[in-house]
């Protein structure tokens, strides 16, 4: 079974961000087999609905005082108005809230590294719109 490029990138990151001191908390879309009354087994999505949409990591440095919100995509692919509407909120907030797709990666080891500390994350081509 292949991982798709979100996957892919997430184990990437995961394994920079270890190296380079930061704690991660990603969230999955995992699924579960539930019983519905008629018996009948289907898939769930083990989320909760208020968080639908909610970015994929959240990355914090101690050191470098740094929170970060990252919806992970495939190249060419655009966050879901419910990815949006977090996004918008988080921004709106002053977070460090953006998307990170398999193109960005000179951008994401910069980041990660420590290399950008200064950098403030703007949405780009309407992703957080």
């Amino acid at each position: 079974m292949s991982i798709g490029p979100e996957e892919q990138l997430a184990r990437q990151i995961l394994d920079l961000a270890t190296l380079t001191g930061w704690r991660v908390f990603r969230v999955e879309n995992s699924t579960r087999l539930v019983r519905r009354r008629s018996g009948a087994m289907v898939r769930a999505r083990n989320v909760n609905i208020g968080g639908v949409g909610f970015p994929d990591l959240v990355l914090v440095h101690e050191k470098q005082r740094r929170l970060l919100f990252r919806e992970l995509k495939a190249d060419g692919k655009y966050p879901e108005p419910d990815q949006r509407e977090w996004m918008r909120v988080l921004l709106a907030l002053g977070a460090d809230c953006d998307v990170w797709r398999p193109k960005d990666w000179p951008r994401i080891e910069s980041t990660l590294t420590g290399a950008l500390r200064s950098v403030v994350a703007f949405p780009l081509k309407g992703d957080c719109a």
